[in-house]
């Protein structure tokens, strides 16, 4: 298994050069790849200030590369990445609201519309 940084993900999805895009693509798929949960944010962080990706595509390119790699508790990762396409929030904020919905975790907060969404938004099935 080998862990892949984000420089991994954004070649892969940019492919803005051909020879790191072909690297990243060859490791990507010839070996188990590793994502660690905190390259997520950094790769969502990067497609939007970097490369000016709005939110949709953003969510899309990542749920695409997903089936790629291994990532810890990817239902949790799924569901963040919708609720950032669909949401206003930024994308930690996503995971927390994932985090309640999927397993019922409360979360603190002093942000009010993430406060209305927790108490809004229905819990999602584990099944």
């Amino acid at each position: 298994m080998k862990y892949v940084d984000t420089n991994i993900l954004i070649r892969f999805i940019i492919d803005d050069n051909k020879e790191l895009a072909d690297i990243a693509e060859h490791i990507l798929k010839t070996n188990e790849c590793y994502v660690l949960p905190e390259v997520i944010p950094e790769a969502v962080y990067v497609l939007n200030k970097v490369y000016k990706f709005n939110r949709k595509d953003i969510a899309n390119a990542l749920l695409q590369l997903l089936p790629l790699v291994v990532v810890k508790d990817v239902r949790l990762t799924r569901l963040a990445l919708n609720y950032f396409a669909e949401l206003n929030f930024d994308y930690v904020d996503c995971i927390l609201l994932a985090r309640n919905k999927l397993y019922g975790h409360q979360v603190a907060t002093l942000d009010k519309k993430l406060e209305k969404a927790i108490a809004a938004l229905p819990p999602v099935s584990l099944y």
